[in-house]
C-alpha cells in the first residue's frame, strides 16, 4: 500500500477555506514521491477543542483498523491536529505507537525518524508549539471577549453577528433601533400580555407574512440548520425565537454582557415587560381552551408563592370543582397553599359587585368592553384559520400514508399501523381543539352581537350571570388579581384588587370564604367582608408575609363571624 493521507482543518469561525492548506500540502507530498492519486484527503470546519471531529475520527479509525494502511499524515501546522495540548499529544503518541509518521510542513520535520522510532527532537518542538498554539487561542478568546464588552459599552454591536432582532447597525457600528423589526416586537410583547402562548404567536407572524431575520438578511440563500440545508425563504418564525426576545432584557434597555449590564436604546416599557414576564414565569403549560369559562382565569393568584391558581373541574359527583395551586404540577414544588371551590369563590365576587356601587363605577364603559370582545374574536378568528390547516394537512397525510402502503409491493403492515395510529390520535386532538375553539368563538359572537352599549354597569352584571364568557370579561375590567391564602379547612383569606382604567388601586376588598359550608348538605354559600384587621395584609412579590399573624386574627373571630349567605339568584355555577 502506497497511500498518504492529509488533514485539513480550520475552525468554525475562520472566514478562510481549507483550500489553502491542501495547496500548500500537496507540493510537499510530491517531493517526497507520491502522486495525486496516492492522495487520501480528509477536510473538515471544526474548532480545534473539539474531540469529536468526524474526518479525524474518521482517519484515525482507518489507522487502528489497519497501520500500515497510510505511509504518512501531512498537515500543515500541529494545530491542525487539535488545539489542546493534552488531547493533540494523545493522538500524536498513539500514531507514534502504531508507527504512523506526522508530517508537519511548518517545521519541515516527521515525528518519526528514518528508522521509524519517536523523532525526540521533533517531540519538543511539537510540545512547544501545542502550548503556544492553546495560548495563542486562549489570548484571541480573552482579547475577542475585552473588544465585545468593550462595544456593548459603547452601544456598538460588537463580532460579526447581527444585532438582536428590533436593532440594527448605525453609524460607527452603533446599535439603533430597526424601527420596522420595533413594531413587530411590541406586536410580540403585546400578544404575549394578552395570554397568547409562544407558538401562538409564531403561528399568526408566520400566517400574516411577517419575515424573519434570516428571511431580510440572507434572501436567496441556503443555510444549514441541524445538518439539513434549507432555503433561506422557507424559514419561519419558531416558538423558541418568541421566547428569545421575550427573555431578552436589552428591549427595556438593559443589554446583558456576561455579568455586566449596559445601556442600550429602549423598545419595550418595563411595566409590559415585567408583565409578560409574570405571565411566563407562572404559566401552568394548560391548554387556555377548556370546555368551561373559568370567571378567574390568568388573574388568581397564590398568595404562599405567588404563582397562579388553575381551574380543577370534574363534572361528576364528588370530583374536582376547585382553583388550585399552578406549584401542584411540579413534583416535589407544591407550596402548601390549598385550593378554594370554584363557585364559592366567583360567587362571593359577583354578589360583592352587585351588591356594591362603590365597586361598579370602576367598571369601564360598555365600549371599552366591546373592543375588548372584538379583539379576542379577532384572535380566535386567527387560530381557528390556523388549527383548520392543521387539520387539513394532518388529514392529507394520512391519506398519502394509505396510497404509499397501497402502491408499495413490500409494504410493512406493522409499521403502517402504528403510523396511522399516531396520525389518528393527532387528528383526534386537533378535531377537539378546533370544536372547542368554535364554541368559544361562538359565546364571543354571541356575546356581541346582544351586547347593549347604553345599559347600565348593574344591568350589564345582572344580566351576564348565565353568560360566562361575558362575566369572565366584565370581571377583567374590574379586577386586576385575587389573592387566595388559605388558613385552615374552614377559612380562606381572599384579597380582591380593584384597578380603574389599567391602575390598580391601593385599598383592596378583604374577604373570608367559608370552605366548610360548601361541604354541607344542603350547600351554603357564604362569606364575610373585612372592614378592618390589626394586622392589614403585607405583601412582598405577590407573597403575603403576614400570613401567620392575620390566620391567628381571623380564626379567633371565626366564631362571631357575621356570615353573609348568598341568596340563590347570585349564585354562578361552572357549568353555565
Amino acid at each position: 500500500m502506497n497511500k498518504v493521507a492529509m488533514y485539513c482543518r480550520v475552525s468554525t469561525i475562520d472566514k478562510q477555506d481549507y483550500q489553502r492548506q491542501i495547496s500548500d500540502l500537496k507540493p510537499e507530498i510530491f517531493k517526497h514521491k507520491f502522486l495525486e492519486s496516492d492522495i487520501d484527503e480528509y477536510s473538515e470546519k471544526v474548532s480545534g477543542y473539539k474531540k469529536e471531529r468526524p474526518e479525524l475520527n474518521k482517519l484515525l479509525t482507518k489507522i487502528e483498523e489497519n497501520p500500515s494502511y497510510y505511509k504518512c499524515i501531512y498537515v500543515t501546522e500541529i494545530s491542525r491536529i487539535g488545539r489542546n495540548p493534552k488531547h493533540t499529544r494523545e493522538i500524536v503518541d498513539r500514531l507514534t505507537e502504531l508507527r504512523v509518521p506526522i508530517f508537519i510542513k511548518s517545521i519541515g520535520q516527521s515525528t518519526l525518524d528514518e528508522k521509524g522510532n519517536r523523532n525526540i527532537i521533533v517531540s519538543i518542538i511539537l510540545q512547544v508549539l501545542m502550548e503556544f498554539a492553546d495560548l495563542e487561542t486562549q489570548t484571541f478568546k480573552e482579547r475577542s471577549r475585552s473588544g465585545l464588552k468593550q462595544s456593548a459599552s459603547i452601544g456598538r454591536v460588537g463580532g460579526g453577528g447581527n444585532p438582536p432582532y428590533g436593532y440594527t447597525k448605525g453609524e460607527n457600528k452603533m446599535m439603533i433601533v430597526d424601527d420596522e423589526e420595533a413594531e413587530i416586537v411590541k406586536q410580540i410583547y403585546q400578544l404575549y400580555s394578552q395570554n397568547n402562548g409562544t407558538k401562538v404567536i409564531s403561528n399568526i407572524l408566520n400566517e400574516i407574512g411577517v419575515p424573519t431575520r434570516y428571511n431580510k438578511k440572507e434572501k436567496g440563500k441556503t443555510l444549514t440548520i441541524n445538518n439539513i440545508e434549507k432555503d433561506v425563504e422557507l424559514i419561519q418564525w419558531s416558538d423558541k425565537q418568541i421566547l428569545d426576545i421575550l427573555k431578552n432584557t436589552i428591549y427595556i434597555g438593559q443589554r446583558k454582557f456576561k455579568d455586566e449590564i449596559f445601556d442600550a436604546p429602549r423598545i419595550i416599557e418595563n411595566e409590559l415587560f415585567d408583565k409578560c414576564k409574570n405571565i411566563r414565569e407562572n404559566k401552568t403549560h394548560r391548554n387556555y381552551l377548556t370546555n368551561y369559562t373559568y370567571l378567574f382565569k390568568d388573574i388568581i393568584k397564590c398568595g404562599c408563592c405567588g404563582k397562579n391558581y388553575f381551574a380543577k373541574y370534574k363534572p361528576v359527583p364528588n370530583g374536582d370543582k376547585v382553583y388550585v395551586c399552578s406549584s401542584r404540577l411540579k413534583k416535589g414544588g407544591n407550596c402548601g397553599n390549598g385550593g378554594v371551590n370554584i363557585s364559592l369563590i366567583e360567587s362571593t365576587i359577583y354578589n360583592e359587585l352587585i351588591n356594591s356601587d362603590s365597586i361598579l363605577k370602576y367598571l369601564q364603559s360598555p365600549n371599552n368592553l366591546k373592543t375588548e370582545l372584538q379583539s379576542e374574536i379577532q384572535k380566535l378568528e386567527q387560530q381557528l384559520k390556523i388549527e383548520t390547516k392543521n387539520q387539513t394537512n394532518k388529514n392529507n397525510e394520512l391519506n398519502r400514508l394509505l396510497d404509499l402502503f397501497l402502491s408499495s409491493t413490500n409494504s410493512n403492515m406493522q409499521l403502517y399501523q402504528q403510523r396511522e395510529e399516531k396520525l389518528n390520535n393527532e387528528i383526534k386532538l386537533l378535531t377537539d381543539k378546533v370544536a372547542l375553539i368554535r364554541k368559544e368563538l361562538l359565546n364571543k359572537k354571541i356575546t356581541l352581537k346582544k351586547f347593549d352599549e347604553k345599559k347600565a354597569s348593574y344591568q350589564m352584571l345582572k344580566d351576564a350571570k348565565h353568560n360566562r364568557t361575558e362575566l369572565a370579561l366584565i370581571y377583567k375590567q374590574i379586577i386586576s388579581r385575587v389573592v387566595v391564602n388559605v388558613i385552615d379547612v374552614k377559612n380562606a383569606f381572599i384579597t380582591v384588587y380593584i384597578q380603574l382604567n389599567g391602575k390598580e388601586l391601593d385599598n383592596p376588598l378583604k374577604i373570608i370564604l367559608d370552605l366548610h359550608g360548601v361541604k354541607s348538605k344542603p350547600k351554603k354559600f357564604r362569606y364575610t367582608p373585612i372592614l378592618s384587621l390589626s394586622n392589614e395584609p403585607k405583601f412582598n412579590n405577590g407573597v403575603l408575609i403576614n400570613l401567620n399573624k392575620i390566620g391567628d386574627e381571623i380564626i379567633e373571630k371565626n366564631e362571631f363571624m357575621d356570615w353573609i349567605h348568598i341568596h340563590n339568584k347570585n349564585v354562578l355555577m361552572v357549568e353555565n
